[in-house]
């Protein structure tokens, strides 16, 4: 029993020196992280910025969106700080509903899209019943992350009539400093006119693509 006791509190001990050292290692080495997760169809992106700060954008099709917030997020971290939702299409909305159900949100964001899917509407119920805080997203919004780390909604001004999801589909820009990253949903031509006509820099280091994990520090990018 004794021997028992002793293995336990050595690992005890172990575990609370790696998480103490990885702390410390992120303090002296403070990182924006942005992650494209590798959830299949869709998109699903998550991003982690210098305090710690948590956002996701977009949950994919079903439920694998929650095993990959587990490689990229402690295991005791139950909290996401804001969730945006750039359309309620299968591929970006379907795996929300686990993640609202799994994790305390404060933030959610969406274009204010009408649709008739069923997992959107599932979204929609949990936001009212654990009292998220809900937006819809319109150009000109700006959600102050962390220092030096903003989140702007480029796209769209309003809903179009009888647009489809996609017409209507959020563009958001995360700055960090003098870096962009351009997040689309999938926004369609007429938004890209839009922003081409609208925006006098839309220039950015990173546009959403499909590599398995993007890495950023000080403008590294990293693609196992």
């Amino acid at each position: 029993m004794k021997r028992r006791f002793k293995y336990f509190f050595t690992l005890f001990l172990a575990l609370s020196a790696f998480l103490t050292w990885r702390t410390v290692l992120s303090l002296e080495n403070p990182t924006l992280k942005f992650y494209m997760l590798d959830i299949g169809q869709g998109d699903a992106i998550f991003i982690e910025t210098p305090s710690g700060n948590q956002v996701l954008v977009d949950g994919g099709t079903g439920k694998k969106v929650l095993s990959e917030l587990g490689d990229v997020m402690p295991f005791f971290d139950r909290s996401i700080d804001a969730v945006f939702l750039t359309h309620p299409d299968l591929d970006h909305v379907g795996g929300l509903p686990e993640v609202l159900k799994n994790y305390d949100v404060d933030l959610y964001v969406d274009p204010g899209q009408p649709d008739t899917l069923g997992e959107y509407a599932e979204v929609e119920r949990l936001v009212r019943e654990k009292d998220i805080k809900r937006l819809v997203g319109r150009r000109g919004m700006k959600f102050l992350l962390d220092k030096d780390v903003v989140v702007e909604v480029l796209f769209p001004e309003k809903i179009a009539d009888g647009g489809n999801n996609n017409k209507n589909s959020l563009v958001l820009r995360l700055s960090y400093k003098n870096e962009d990253f351009l997040m689309t949903g999938d926004a369609e031509r007429p938004a890209e006119y839009f922003l081409i006509a609208k925006e006098n820099d839309l220039h950015s280091e990173v546009q959403k693509v499909q590599p398995r994990i993007c890495f950023w520090k000080m403008f590294v990018l990293l693609t196992p």
